[in-house]
């Protein structure tokens, strides 16, 4: 009778020791699985910053140009105007005669 219960003893030990070690390998698989879904996510987490890093550089850009182009279409009107609304001769006149003042003595 104590040699069944010290069988049973021996046996609860082995099977407490079989689910601890069971245990202990299904925490290092699922530790092992949660380190490769964090790396996983990380690199699609930069991935995706990268590409909207470059998508917003890219509107940024084609905004900037946008607006390029409108400064200078406005500077080119003015421009434009400026000729249509100049006297040659009297604008030459005047710059001559405040040059020639300029180096008199």
């Amino acid at each position: 009778m104590i040699q069944e219960l010290v069988n049973k003893i021996a046996a609860a030990e082995q099977q407490a020791d079989e689910m601890i070690a069971a245990a202990l390998e299904e925490a290092k698989a699922m530790n092992f699985h949660a380190e490769t879904e964090a790396a996983k996510i990380l690199a699609d987490a930069k991935a995706r910053v990268k590409s909207d890093r470059k998508k917003v550089a890219e509107s940024a850009e084609k905004l900037a140009e946008q607006r390029y182009d409108e400064i200078v279409k406005i500077g080119e009107s003015e421009a434009d105007s400026l000729i249509a609304n100049i006297n040659i001769k009297e604008e030459g006149t005047a710059v001559a005669e405040a040059y020639l003042k300029l180096y008199e003595r």
